[in-house]
């Protein structure tokens, strides 16, 4: 006589192949997400630099004002610039790095869009998982409930015939 067991329920419902399939397919979207967190936090830190690395400039920009005529005559003879030049310069590599940072952080707000649609994708794989699983074990308890039902049936037709062999 069959018997309920949530241990073969448990295997009839990973055995769907489907739902395999979609658990697989789950994972897959938990895998990209890490990668694309992954992908932002280099980003992030890459922006980080670039601040860093602009704050350093606008400080730059800043240090050749004021100088005099001569101090400005040396500057040049030195470096081939005058200090004029040497703040334009700087300001213009401010720029630079303005354009960088501001790039990055549409490559950021694209990451961000696919980690929302990575998630909502999930989360929708989430639902249907456990939807089909509580199919599948309803399934599974109507199909051992049958079984049962089946057994006690034969066993009373057994038990009948038993006592019609015994009168």
């Amino acid at each position: 006589m069959a018997s309920f067991s949530y241990t073969k329920m448990r295997e009839f419902v990973n055995a769907d192949p489907e739902l395999t399939k979609l658990r697989e397919a789950k994972n897959a979207a938990y895998r990209k997400i890490d990668a694309l967190k992954k992908a932002a936090q280099e980003m992030l830190n890459k922006q980080h630099s670039l601040y860093i690395t602009q704050e350093l400039v606008k400080h730059k920009m800043h240090s050749f004002d004021g100088y005099t005529e001569e101090e400005d005559q040396i500057i040049e003879q030195v470096s081939g610039y005058c200090s004029e030049c040497w703040s334009y310069e700087w300001s213009s590599s401010a720029e630079v790095l303005l354009e960088g940072m501001l790039g990055q952080s549409l490559i950021l707000a694209d990451i961000a869009h696919k980690i929302e649609e990575c998630n909502k994708d999930s989360d929708d794989m989430r639902q249907c998982i456990e939807k089909m699983e509580k199919t599948l074990e309803d399934q599974y308890k109507k199909q051992v409930t049958q079984e049962l039902e089946k057994a006690k049936q034969r066993q009373k037709e057994l038990q009948k015939q038993q006592e019609k062999q015994d009168v």
